[in-house]
Protein backbone atom coordinates (compact mmCIF):
# COMPACT_ATOMS: atom_id res chain seq x y z
CA UNK A 1 0.00 0.00 0.00
CA UNK A 2 1.24 3.63 -1.00
CA UNK A 3 0.34 6.21 1.70
CA UNK A 4 -2.06 7.97 -0.91
CA UNK A 5 -4.01 4.51 -1.38
CA UNK A 6 -3.94 3.59 2.37
CA UNK A 7 -7.47 3.92 3.80
CA UNK A 8 -7.53 4.48 7.72
CA UNK A 9 -10.87 5.09 9.72
CA UNK A 10 -10.26 6.74 13.38
CA UNK A 11 -12.76 6.45 15.92
CA UNK A 12 -12.64 8.80 18.52
CA UNK A 13 -12.20 12.66 17.75
CA UNK A 14 -10.87 13.86 21.29
CA UNK A 15 -7.68 15.87 21.23
CA UNK A 16 -5.21 12.74 20.21
CA UNK A 17 -7.86 11.12 17.54
CA UNK A 18 -8.43 14.63 15.98
CA UNK A 19 -4.66 15.47 16.21
CA UNK A 20 -3.89 11.51 14.76
CA UNK A 21 -6.20 12.33 12.09
CA UNK A 22 -5.38 15.41 10.70
CA UNK A 23 -1.35 13.96 11.19
CA UNK A 24 -1.91 11.36 8.70
CA UNK A 25 -4.18 13.17 6.59
CA UNK A 26 -1.36 15.71 5.76
CA UNK A 27 0.76 12.57 5.04
CA UNK A 28 -1.84 11.92 1.85
CA UNK A 29 -3.90 9.05 3.38
CA UNK A 30 -7.42 8.91 2.99
CA UNK A 31 -9.12 9.44 6.86
CA UNK A 32 -12.23 8.80 7.46
CA UNK A 33 -13.45 9.27 11.18
CA UNK A 34 -16.66 9.14 13.32
CA UNK A 35 -17.20 10.86 16.86
CA UNK A 36 -19.71 10.97 19.58
CA UNK A 37 -19.35 14.50 19.59
CA UNK A 38 -18.46 15.72 15.89
CA UNK A 39 -16.05 17.81 15.59
CA UNK A 40 -14.49 20.10 12.61
CA UNK A 41 -11.22 17.98 11.72
CA UNK A 42 -9.23 19.17 8.41
CA UNK A 43 -8.76 16.80 5.36
CA UNK A 44 -11.08 14.04 7.00
CA UNK A 45 -14.39 12.62 5.75
CA UNK A 46 -16.31 12.37 8.69
CA UNK A 47 -18.98 10.32 8.76
CA UNK A 48 -22.39 9.30 10.31
CA UNK A 49 -21.55 5.97 12.26
CA UNK A 50 -18.74 4.10 13.06
CA UNK A 51 -19.89 1.65 10.69
CA UNK A 52 -19.71 3.87 8.04
CA UNK A 53 -16.61 4.94 8.82
CA UNK A 54 -14.30 1.69 9.12
CA UNK A 55 -16.19 0.20 6.49
CA UNK A 56 -13.07 -0.29 3.53
CA UNK A 57 -10.69 0.82 6.25
CA UNK A 58 -6.97 -0.68 5.99
CA UNK A 59 -6.14 0.61 9.58
CA UNK A 60 -8.85 1.24 12.61
CA UNK A 61 -7.18 3.20 15.32
CA UNK A 62 -10.02 3.50 18.06
CA UNK A 63 -9.10 6.99 20.08
CA UNK A 64 -12.11 6.49 22.52
CA UNK A 65 -12.15 7.05 25.98
CA UNK A 66 -12.03 3.26 27.89
CA UNK A 67 -12.01 -0.24 27.59
CA UNK A 68 -16.09 0.27 28.09
CA UNK A 69 -16.42 2.73 24.96
CA UNK A 70 -13.99 0.26 23.02
CA UNK A 71 -16.36 -2.44 23.53
CA UNK A 72 -19.70 -0.90 22.66
CA UNK A 73 -18.31 1.26 19.57
CA UNK A 74 -16.64 -2.38 17.95
CA UNK A 75 -19.59 -3.95 19.26
CA UNK A 76 -21.29 -1.89 16.30
CA UNK A 77 -19.10 -2.18 13.77
CA UNK A 78 -16.82 -5.11 13.80
CA UNK A 79 -18.90 -6.80 10.97
CA UNK A 80 -17.64 -3.93 8.68
CA UNK A 81 -14.44 -4.01 9.21
CA UNK A 82 -12.30 -6.03 6.86
CA UNK A 83 -10.94 -9.57 7.39
CA UNK A 84 -7.30 -8.45 6.53
CA UNK A 85 -7.54 -5.18 8.27
CA UNK A 86 -5.39 -3.66 11.50
CA UNK A 87 -6.99 -2.33 14.62
CA UNK A 88 -4.79 0.11 16.51
CA UNK A 89 -5.93 1.02 19.68
CA UNK A 90 -5.05 4.00 21.27
CA UNK A 91 -7.45 4.34 24.04
CA UNK A 92 -6.83 4.33 27.67
CA UNK A 93 -7.78 0.82 28.40
CA UNK A 94 -5.59 -1.92 30.90
CA UNK A 95 -3.82 -4.51 28.94
CA UNK A 96 -6.07 -7.01 29.93
CA UNK A 97 -9.22 -5.43 28.66
CA UNK A 98 -8.83 -6.55 24.70
CA UNK A 99 -9.24 -10.22 25.73
CA UNK A 100 -13.23 -9.00 27.04
CA UNK A 101 -13.46 -7.70 23.87
CA UNK A 102 -15.85 -9.48 20.89
CA UNK A 103 -13.59 -12.32 19.87
CA UNK A 104 -15.24 -12.72 16.17
CA UNK A 105 -18.47 -11.51 14.66
CA UNK A 106 -18.23 -15.06 12.75
CA UNK A 107 -16.69 -12.83 9.65
CA UNK A 108 -13.35 -14.39 9.88
CA UNK A 109 -11.75 -12.17 11.76
CA UNK A 110 -11.21 -11.87 15.86
CA UNK A 111 -9.21 -9.17 17.63
CA UNK A 112 -6.54 -10.15 19.68
CA UNK A 113 -3.84 -8.31 22.24
CA UNK A 114 0.16 -8.63 21.55
CA UNK A 115 0.68 -7.98 25.08
CA UNK A 116 3.46 -9.89 26.16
Amino acid sequence: MTPTTTRVAVLGLGRMGSAMAERLADQGLVVRAWSRRPRDVVNVDLRPSATEAVRGADVVILALFDGVACREVLLQCLDAIADDAVVVNTSTVGPSRPSSWPPSSGTGHGLTSTRP
